[in-house]
């Protein structure tokens, strides 16, 4: 059986709040897309937060190549994270600006966490020794 191949959704989020933690944003997500796209939809989608920054505001979500377009538009859609731990059923409004897709996660921390590369990191050590 073949695997289905993946791709990863980087975005930043636009909100007044900074105190939104990944929790609460992969809890919204998955419940926001089930609501889109039913509980068959979402399972197909395999959505998994694969980091979340606070103070950056910027994060990386998986899926799978043939539900990209459905979670793009289930992000699109989604106008507010529901916060967990909170007495008040508090809905923080937010945006969604997807910055970019790409299929491995080392291009994603190259293009847009600006991580060097392996590569360049030996490079350079061997200028450093001539």
């Amino acid at each position: 059986m073949k695997r289905e191949r993946q791709r990863y959704i980087v975005f930043d989020l636009i909100c007044d709040d900074p105190s939104i933690s990944s929790d609460d944003l992969k809890i919204t997500l998955w419940k926001h897309h089930g609501c889109l796209f039913g509980e068959y939809g979402t399972s197909k989608a395999g959505l998994w937060l694969i980091h979340f920054d606070p103070t950056l505001k910027r994060g990386v979500i998986r899926c799978s190549l043939s539900t990209l377009n459905q979670v793009r538009a289930s992000l699109a859609s989604l106008c507010y994270v529901r916060k967990k731990n909170s007495n008040k059923d508090s809905k923080i409004p937010v945006i969604f600006h997807v910055i970019g897709v790409s299929g491995t996660i080392l291009s994603v921390k190259r293009k847009y966490f600006h991580v060097p590369s392996i590569k360049n990191k030996s490079k350079n050590k061997n200028k450093q020794q001539k």
